[in-house]
C-alpha cells in the first residue's frame, strides 16, 4: 500500500482541482458528495488495477458505473435475505435478456478483465507497481487453484 501513496496523492491533488476550479464562482454548484464518491472509486481503480476510473476527471458516473455497483449492493442486501430468489433473478438464464442484469458489461468490469488479459498477455512489464491485481496474480502462480476470473468481478464489484 505503501509504495501506491504517490499515485493516491495524484488523486487526492485532482480532487483538489476540481474543488479550487467549482469554488472559483459562486454560480457553479458543487456536489461534495458525488465529488468524494468519484474519488473513492478512482482511488480504488489505482489500487486494485492502476488505473483510475476517470469519475473525477470527466465529474460523472460513467456510463452510471457507479449507479450499477450500488444497485447491486442493494439486490445483495435484499436478495442476501433469501438467496433462493436469486435463482429466479440474477441466476435465471433469461437474466441476461433483462435490461440492467449483467454487470459484467459495467464499465468497472470491462477494465478490470482488459487489465487482466492485458498482464496474462504480456506478463508482468505491463506495469511497474505492485497493485491488488498483480498480487493476486502472483498468488495465482504459486498456487494456480486459488485464482480465477470470477475473483476479478468480484474484486470490481467490491465483493471481495
Amino acid at each position: 500500500m505503501q509504495s501506491l501513496s504517490g499515485y493516491i496523492e495524484d488523486t487526492q491533488k485532482l480532487l483538489m482541482s476540481k474543488l479550487d476550479s467549482k469554488c472559483q464562482t459562486l454560480e457553479q454548484s458543487c456536489d461534495l458528495g458525488d465529488l468524494l464518491h468519484f474519488f473513492a472509486f478512482d482511488v480504488l481503480g489505482e489500487i486494485a488495477f492502476s488505473r483510475k476510473f476517470g469519475f473525477l476527471e470527466s465529474g460523472y458516473d460513467i456510463e452510471g458505473a457507479i449507479k450499477t455497483i450500488d444497485d447491486v449492493q442493494w439486490y445483495d442486501g435484499i436478495i442476501g435475505q433469501i438467496p433462493e430468489w436469486d435463482l429466479f433473478f440474477r441466476r435465471n438464464p433469461l437474466a441476461k435478456f433483462w435490461p440492467g442484469m449483467d454487470p459484467s458489461k459495467s464499465l468497472i468490469t470491462r477494465m478490470a478483465l482488459e487489465e487482466l488479459e492485458k498482464r496474462k498477455k504480456y506478463g508482468s512489464t505491463v506495469i511497474d507497481r505492485k497493485d491488488l491485481l498483480s498480487q493476486l496474480m502472483a498468488a495465482n502462480e504459486k498456487a494456480p487453484d486459488t485464482f480465477k476470473e470470477g475473483d476479478v468481478f468480484a474484486i470490481a464489484h467490491g465483493a471481495m
